[in-house]
């Protein structure tokens, strides 16, 4: 949606100016636009001065500490990642006003509209340099924030957590499908083989690493949304990305692409603990989808895709049949109340 300087809260406009000085140059003229609002509840406006190739984009939140703490920890990050620009932040005060962020303008093209829109490139080459990011992440990230206080403020993952943020937000989403009996025995024992991780060594995970929070602009990927870092598996991030139910990677992509990230960032042992972490992240993807279907939003089409991935992801263990027999209920639920695109079986 474009339009002028009316679409923006007033208090916004006046703190970007001060931000961004060459906006007061143009009175009347300023571009706005909203762009398409996405799952987190923060409006984004695209702000553009006509006749130039000069924009940002202002954000308006409305999750201050969890800003504050993107805005920290982004601050460090940028010194040797690929993460926008942050130009400037202002934190809500004690009256609420505030909590806006100015950023570099890296466009629209999300991972997940070029994985649709390639032609003549293999899925693998189009994630390429995407999985070199990754590792670099893994490799540098945790250095980085090390001595942050923003770290400390989300939560290592652990099975505890996993237990709390994962499997009860997971089970919820099939209650509302009607079948709250997933968290039934069969659910609690299937649960019980998952959360005996293997060891493995500690990075920065970012938690929300998949097609939509990557931009591609020019030769480059960006990161970005990544407020919920915090201590964990590597594995975690790769089952994001390979696992996101957004896109349709096959088995063999997937492959190359472990095989690819291995070569980038060795880690014995890294499969054993993406068997047990992948069905873990699929399931808080599905969780989260159904908090967003239950706030009116259209995520309700991905849900059986998940699920159905999530299903392929435990067939292999014969001690999950009962519990894949409930998903199956589960899946035919999703598709007849969110009929999905065939491209994503």
């Amino acid at each position: 949606m474009s339009g002028s300087r009316s679409l923006l809260p007033a208090d916004a406009l006046d703190w970007a100016e001060s931000v961004w000085p060459e906006l007061k140059k143009v009175p009347g003229s300023l571009k706005t636009e909203l762009l398409a609002g996405e799952a987190s509840g923060r409006r984004y406006f695209r702000l553009e001065i006509p006749g130039t190739d000069e924009s940002r984009l202002l954000m308006a939140g409305s999750f201050p500490g969890e800003n504050l703490l993107w805005q920290n920890m982004g601050n460090m990050l940028i010194q040797r990642l690929p993460l926008p620009k942050i130009y400037g932040y202002l934190e809500t005060d004690q009256n609420g006003t505030g909590d806006y962020a100015l950023l570099e303008d890296l466009g629209d093209r999300r991972l997940d509209r070029q994985f649709f829109s390639a032609t003549g490139e293999s899925n693998a080459a189009l994630y390429k340099p995407v999985i070199k990011i990754l590792a670099r992440w893994h490799k540098i990230a945790l250095d980085l924030v090390r001595n942050s206080p923003s770290l400390g403020q989300n939560p290592d993952y652990s099975p505890a957590f996993a237990y709390k943020a994962e499997w009860r937000y997971f089970l919820t989403t099939l209650a509302d499908l009607g079948l709250p009996e997933i968290g039934s025995a069969a659910g609690e024992k299937s649960l019980a083989w998952l959360m005996e991780f293997p060891a493995y060594p500690e990075v920065l995970i970012h938690r929300d690493f998949q097609s939509r929070n990557l931009i591609v602009a020019g030769a480059q990927v960006y990161i970005l949304d990544w407020q919920g870092g915090r201590k964990g598996p590597a594995a975690y991030d790769l089952a994001s990305l390979l696992y996101d139910p957004y896109v349709n990677l096959t088995d063999d992509d997937r492959e190359q692409l472990l095989d690819q990230y291995q070569k980038e960032r060795p880690e014995p042992g890294l499969r054993a603990v993406l068997t047990k972490i992948a069905p873990l992240r699929l399931m808080q993807t599905i969780g989260a989808y159904g908090h967003l279907v239950s706030r009116g939003l259209p995520y309700g089409a991905y849900l059986a895709p998940a699920l159905t991935r999530l299903k392929v992801l435990l067939l292999t263990r014969p001690d999950f049949s009962e519990f894949c027999s409930l998903l199956d209920l589960a899946i035919d639920k999703a598709k007849k109340l969110h009929p999905s695109p065939a491209a994503f079986y």
